[in-house]
């Protein structure tokens, strides 16, 4: 069985890595962490709790395979890339952050 930490601390931690954000973002950080938790509710252990983020990350590598296929004349790979890699890094942040 696993137990997830707080919301206050998850978000204490990743404000402290970068005290810059704004009040926008750290409000997008608190929906991430609500679904997140909302995903791991049925997860029985920490084990199928870990596969929730493999298949997020495997959800995220398909987005950047699909946006390259289907680049459209104003989009610019570079920010569909950064976009991607931006939000690997949040599934990663919680995925080893999460869990107490």
């Amino acid at each position: 069985m696993f137990k997830l930490k707080s919301k206050e601390d998850v978000l204490k931690n990743y404000v402290s890595r970068y005290p810059e954000l704004d009040e926008h973002f750290k409000s997008r950080l608190s929906e991430e962490y609500d679904r997140y938790a909302k995903l791991l509710e049925n997860c029985k252990t920490k084990e199928d709790a870990l596969e929730v983020f493999d298949n997020e990350i495997r959800e995220n590598e398909n987005r950047y395979r699909d946006n390259a296929l289907s680049r459209g004349l104003e989009d610019s790979p570079y920010n569909q890339y950064m976009e991607i890699l931006a939000h690997y890094g949040l599934i990663v942040f919680f995925r080893d952050n999460i869990f107490e």
